[in-house]
């Protein structure tokens, strides 16, 4: 049994590369009140979160632990949203793993610049300019990514 002319699935090894498809963690979705909005996906460390959007495939970014990002490398403008974590505990999550946001700003960024720090958003989302507009996210919204 093989897959589009590559190995049969037995022939796989055991342990995958790092970096491959089996190795990477589900894909989160950011929803507003039941309503999918997008994949997204989340930059946890400092290297991903200094790439961003840059590159990616994805509708958004989540950067954790961000309070200001950067355009520099970017080709086209990008939506920006500044959020805080709703939730108290390990890494403002709720025990079923939920990250629940509230948007406390949003702008959109134009290429080769720096945004100015927000003391209260720690999440910042990234996403394609407009996508913001068409998915309705104003600050005061509240965002849950699961």
């Amino acid at each position: 049994m093989t897959r589009a002319g590559g190995p049969a699935v037995r022939d796989l090894p055991a342990v995958c590369p790092a970096g491959s498809v089996r190795d990477a963690p589900p894909m989160p979705w950011l929803l507003r009140d039941g309503e999918v909005l997008a994949a997204v996906e989340e930059a946890r460390t400092a290297v991903a979160r200094g790439r961003g959007l840059l590159g990616r495939d994805h509708e958004g970014v989540l950067l954790l632990e961000a309070w200001s990002i950067h355009t520099i490398g970017m080709r086209r403008d990008i939506d920006v949203a500044f959020c805080r974590a709703c939730s108290v505990g390990p890494r403002h999550r709720r025990p079923d793993g939920v990250l629940e946001l509230e948007v406390v700003g949003v702008r959109t960024l134009r290429p080769r610049r720096v945004s100015r720090p927000r003391r209260r958003g720690r999440f910042v989302l990234e996403a394609a300019a407009g996508s913001f507009a068409s998915w309705g996210v104003a600050p005061g919204e509240r965002l849950v990514v699961r």
